[in-house]
C-alpha cells in the first residue's frame, strides 16, 4: 500500500500526538526533497547548541561522552530573537520510542525518504 506524502504527513502528526500528548512539527520536503518527511519539535519547543568546552574538536562523540561526561555540543534555551534549531536529546529520545525505534531520533529531526514512508506510519500508528 503507498500512502501519498500529505496523507502521510497528517496521519504521523495525529499518531504522536495520540502517543506522546504533544504537537510536533511534520513537514514535507519541497523542491528535489519532495517526497521527504522531517519530524521534529515544533520551533516553539526547539534549543541552540553550544560547543561543549571540554571537547577537543577531534574525538567522535562516543569519546567526547566518555571522556567529559556530555556530547560535543551543551543544550540551551534560545536567547532573545535567536532561533533554536534543534530538537532536545530528551524529545529526541521520546520521538524515537513513538516510532519503536532501537534508537533516539537525530537532533536535527527524523528524516524519512519516500520508500520508507508506509513503515514509518505504521510505527507512529501502532
Amino acid at each position: 500500500m503507498y500512502i501519498e506524502r500529505d496523507e502521510a504527513i497528517k496521519r504521523i502528526r495525529a499518531a504522536l500526538k495520540r502517543k506522546t500528548g504533544k504537537t510536533w512539527s511534520v513537514t514535507g520536503g519541497r523542491g528535489t526533497a519532495w517526497g521527504w518527511i522531517t519530524v521534529q519539535a515544533p520551533p516553539s519547543r526547539r534549543l541552540c547548541h553550544d560547543q561543549n568546552p571540554d571537547w577537543t574538536g577531534f574525538d567522535d562523540i562516543p569519546t567526547c561522552i566518555r571522556k567529559t561526561g556530555r556530547p560535543p555540543w551543551i543544550e540551551r534555551k534560545p536567547k532573545d530573537g535567536e532561533t533554536g534549531w534543534y530538537t532536545s536529546d530528551a524529545e529526541a529520545g521520546q520521538l524515537g520510542r513513538a516510532f519503536k525505534l532501537d534508537r533516539r531520533a537525530h537532533f536535527q529531526g527524523l528524516h524519512i525518504s519516500p520508500d520508507e514512508t508506509d513503515f514509518y506510519v505504521k510505527r507512529a500508528e501502532a
